[in-house]
């Protein structure tokens, strides 16, 4: 749907001014942390999905979504849900006490303090079995489809109608728009490269580029016949910049994970599209296995798919690999606490 909560792009907000994360504290109120609470215990009950309670948020009135704080709307989008889904009615909530114990079954999905860190820690996978085949490869130009759903969608409302290249295709995902609606369904899953200026014109500053995840029915062939994009196979990193805050990486290795394989690829050993065609299988064989799908593994992926191209192309011996692998983990244990690790040269 169209509403306040999709800003990407809009004018007359003012700039991001994200606090830096080593000083950023989790809850900035003692509410927030109560908030979060219900939102996680409300939603092992079972009566609705991800995507239900992103659209119930959405859902509010536009001055009173941009009004409220963050977890203002949160709380706004479970009393929602809790009234549509006949858990409270209208005047317990209003009143704040129940006026009837709640259904047997209800209190038998109840989260039990002793669970709550692992029901967290386990959470649940978008990924999906599909007996479709994808529609689109790496590389094939596309359009985002200039759609205006009344529902839950997350298909930002800035790409709509704008070409892109398929940067990697990480297999069937739950597709969101009908899991809002009850209804899950796998559907496949791609990353888009947007130029800055086919986003914001030709006359936007940024020479950047923007990727974003859209879902297969979000998308159309760019061109009737055009399967390919020559210049993927040249395609050069976009140089990276620095914050306010400063690198945008969490950890020094992430950076160096990233440059060595941008180097390499700028070096020949392999073109850009291998490369994102590798790490997106390596994403998608993890998250087979239990990966999270959170973020906070990513440049593991990019670690593991660095290492079977190179031994894979004869670049590096297993061996060799092998026992620098064992080096590290010696030294790791080796080294004190809040010390850096380091390594003999070989």
């Amino acid at each position: 749907m169209n509403s306040a909560h999709d800003l990407g792009g809009r004018h007359g907000f003012g700039p991001i001014a994200p606090e830096a994360e080593n000083s950023e504290p989790v809850f900035h109120e003692d509410w927030e942390r109560k908030a979060l609470a219900l939102v996680l215990a409300a939603g092992s009950l079972g009566q609705w999905n991800l995507d239900e309670s992103r659209y119930s948020r959405e859902s509010q009135h536009p001055v009173d979504y941009l009004r409220q704080s963050y977890y203002e709307n949160w709380l706004s989008g479970l009393e929602k849900l809790l009234v549509e889904k006949g858990l409270v009615t209208e005047e317990e909530l209003s009143c704040g006490r129940a006026f009837s114990k709640a259904e047997e079954e209800l209190q038998k999905r109840l989260l039990q303090p002793e669970k709550v860190y692992s029901t967290i820690e386990k959470g649940g996978s978008t990924q999906m079995e599909s007996d479709e085949p994808p529609e689109f490869n790496i590389g094939d130009r596309v359009r985002a489809k200039n759609r205006h759903p009344l529902t839950h969608t997350r298909e930002p409302g800035y790409s709509r109608g704008r070409e892109g290249i398929i940067e990697a295709h990480y297999g069937a995902h739950v597709m969101p728009d009908q899991n809002a609606l009850g209804n899950r369904i796998g559907e496949h899953l791609y990353c888009v490269r947007f130029d800055a200026g086919e986003l914001w014109g030709k006359d936007s500053p940024s020479k950047h580029l923007v990727f974003i995840d859209l879902w297969e029915s979000y998308l159309q062939r760019a061109k009737k016949g055009e399967t390919a994009d020559k210049s993927v196979t040249d395609l050069k990193m976009p140089v990276l910049e620095k914050n306010h805050e400063g690198p945008v990486f969490k950890e020094p290795w992430q950076a160096q994970a990233f440059a060595m394989a941008v180097t390499l690829s700028e070096a020949g050993l392999f073109s850009w599209q291998e490369w994102s065609s590798e790490l997106g299988a390596s994403i998608q064989s993890r998250q087979k296995k239990g990966d999270p799908d959170d973020g906070e593994t990513y440049y593991l992926h990019w670690l593991e798919t660095l290492e079977k191209m190179l031994s894979r192309k004869n670049l590096i011996e297993h061996a060799d690999l092998l026992q620098r692998i064992t080096e590290w983990k010696e030294a790791y244990l080796k080294t004190p606490h809040g010390q850096p690790v380091q390594l003999e040269s070989c």
